[in-house]
């Protein structure tokens, strides 16, 4: 498991906070690799890496001006190798940004549809974590896409950032802002600190009033996704029947020319 915060103000929230979030998020379920990104003058910015030190990462994002805010992850690795590539948050082509907190069994039905499609090189196929195929399909797809997830998600673009919740997450008030995370330590003093457990809300325009929907309404801010499961789906189905009748197809040819002939090694035919 990971740990993961959407910070919206930083410049309020202050240093000294968020290298003691940071810092706690990153003792609790971290330590893999941790990174940072959002939007300065409409240009994406990620930085990351699996050795990169709070303290660093600090440093690094020292000046920055943030349009609205950045995501923070810390990664505690269950799936794929510990990496730069593998560190959270993953930029896509498109300018998504996505973080991950949890395991998503279902990326590996999408990885030979996109392998095929040609969106996914073989050498990133093979080292890539579950999450990295999230970012290839919200890329692909929008941020709609996350319903087909599980875990926790944050997605961001240069519009909007939506929070997807399969489990709790946490708010907290603090020098007149509003942080989110998988836990607020109690040492940041925030106020108003609750867990709540929301499925498709936007955080641009999030409103304390509105948590109670979010809670009684399970699924009330949900979007209706395309048919692009199915299709991916059915891409999948169509290339292992493929697979499945040119393997058929050499075992009969190897048949044939066995019969009458003793044992007779088609490959050296």
């Amino acid at each position: 498991m990971c740990r993961l915060a959407y910070i919206k103000e930083p410049e309020k929230f202050g240093t000294e906070n968020l290298t003691l979030l940071f810092t706690e998020l990153e003792k609790s379920q971290g330590g893999d690799g941790n990174g940072i990104a959002g939007f300065s003058n409409g240009i994406p910015v990620c930085i990351k890496g699996a050795k990169l030190k709070i303290p660093e990462l600090m440093q690094k994002i020292e000046g920055i001006k943030w349009d609205a805010g950045f995501i923070f992850h810390t990664r505690k690795s269950s799936k794929g190798e510990i990496s730069d590539f593998n560190t959270h948050p993953f930029l896509t082509k498109n300018n998504y940004i996505l973080a991950h907190n949890g395991h998503w069994s279902g990326a590996d039905n999408f990885k030979p549809a996109l392998l095929i499609n040609g969106e996914i090189s073989l050498s990133d196929f093979l080292k890539c974590n579950d999450s990295y195929i999230m970012s290839l399909l919200i890329d692909k797809f929008g941020f709609d896409a996350v319903e087909l997830m599980t875990g926790t998600i944050l997605v961001m673009n240069k519009n909007d950032i939506i929070l997807y919740n399969g489990g709790e997450f946490m708010r907290g008030d603090i020098n007149e802002t509003t942080i989110f995370a998988s836990e607020i330590p109690e040492e940041l003093q925030c106020t108003n600190v609750k867990k709540f457990k929301s499925y498709y809300i936007s955080l641009k325009t999030y409103n304390l009033a509105d948590e109670s929907i979010y809670e009684k309404e399970q699924g009330y801010n949900k979007k209706k996704y395309s048919n692009y499961i199915t299709d991916i789906d059915k891409q999948i189905s169509d290339y292992w029947t493929r697979e499945k009748k040119d393997i058929k197809a050499e075992s009969e040819k190897k048949k044939i020319l066995n019969q009458g002939w003793g044992y007779l090694d088609y490959d050296c035919y």
